[in-house]
């Protein structure tokens, strides 16, 4: 068998600072090397090396701490030292069940996994027949819902489940056309970039003219306010799109990134966004880890100004479809 590459092609690593798939091949996990390998390098699965470093994946911390917490009906809750005997899907973030999915999905993986098909079982029998997911808290919530249902679609696991909940989030657009983080109960909730780029994201996989016309006025919503100076909960100092993290989904560049890439954003139209996280990239080829993750997690999160494996991943992930790359088409 033929040598698999190591790097990317000389065309594609010239529009880099560094060449990213270098610097991720070294890394101690067998699962970010097999990753990188099949999503950066186009690495068929099943070839020897790559398979070899597929079958090793729960060697990577992470999967394994998440395999390890996760309870025998499939979910993840707080343990009882953070929430008493409160069985929430939501809260508390990073520990809840809605905050796995996608992890899992980031992770790359699908339904043919055991973890995720229990996980999707265990979640998509809590829908209601109204279309929304049960979380567990005092009321509908469009964010849980929306990370719900976007995972759901990235790990393989929507068959048409999920259609009533996107009907339903489509119906809580806001007049603005976007969506507001708040519960149901709290109507006069503005309107915010990191839940419109996750409900933008759970709509990309719908169909039917209420989906479809709720997702283009989502898209005009995220690309007229990503780059104010005042997006709905960030004061202007902040910048939530320069900033990267793993897990913060729908509060980094890159979760808005790919939310508008799969809601049909144009490479026009995210180009400022695209330019800002290849300024971020380090002349080794990573980027860094840069808000602080200050709650309990069951992963192990890099601490803010280090390296990060998964940052980088999803950040070359994000340019190589910018750039032309097939890779993160799969998001």
């Amino acid at each position: 068998m033929a040598a698999l590459p190591q790097n990317l092609p000389k065309a594609m690593s010239v529009r880099f600072t560094a060449d990213p798939a270098r610097w991720l091949l070294k890394a101690r996990s067998p699962w970010v090397k097999f990753r990188t390998g099949v999503d950066l390098l186009g690495w068929p699965p099943e070839a020897e090396g790559a398979a070899a470093w597929g079958d090793r994946r729960y060697e990577d911390h992470d999967l394994a701490a998440l395999a390890a917490a996760q309870a025998d009906d499939g979910l993840w809750y707080a343990p009882s030292r953070f929430y008493g005997r409160r069985r929430s899907l939501y809260v508390p973030k990073y520990l809840a069940a809605v905050w796995q999915l996608p992890v899992l999905a980031d992770l790359g993986l699908t339904v043919a996994e055991p973890m995720v098909s229990r996980a999707a079982e265990a979640v998509l029998a809590r829908q209601t027949a109204d279309g929304f997911f049960d979380l567990g808290l005092c009321g509908p919530f469009v964010r849980g819902n929306a990370l719900v249902v976007g995972s759901l679609a990235r790990m393989g696991t929507d068959g048409g489940e999920s259609a009533g909940a996107r009907v339903w989030l489509a119906s809580r657009q806001r007049p603005d056309g976007g969506w507001a983080d708040a519960f149901e109960i709290d109507e006069g909730a503005p309107s915010t970039v990191p839940t419109t780029a996750e409900v933008l994201r759970a709509l990309s996989g719908g169909a039917g003219p209420s989906v479809e016309a709720a997702r283009e006025a989502g898209r005009t919503y995220l690309l007229a306010h990503l780059f104010t100076d005042y997006n709905g909960r960030f004061p202007p100092s902040s910048r939530p799109w320069r900033r990267l993290g793993w897990p913060q989904y729908g509060y980094d560049a890159l979760s808005v990134g790919t939310a508008l890439a799969a809601a049909g954003a144009t490479r026009r139209e995210v180009t400022p966004l695209a330019a800002a996280v290849r300024n971020l990239q380090t002349r080794r080829g990573f980027w860094r880890q840069q808000l602080p993750i200050s709650e309990p997690c069951w992963l192990a999160p890099v601490r803010a100004g280090r390296a990060s494996r998964w940052v980088t991943y999803r950040a070359a992930s994000f340019l190589m479809w910018f750039y032309g790359g097939a890779a993160p088409e799969r998001d």
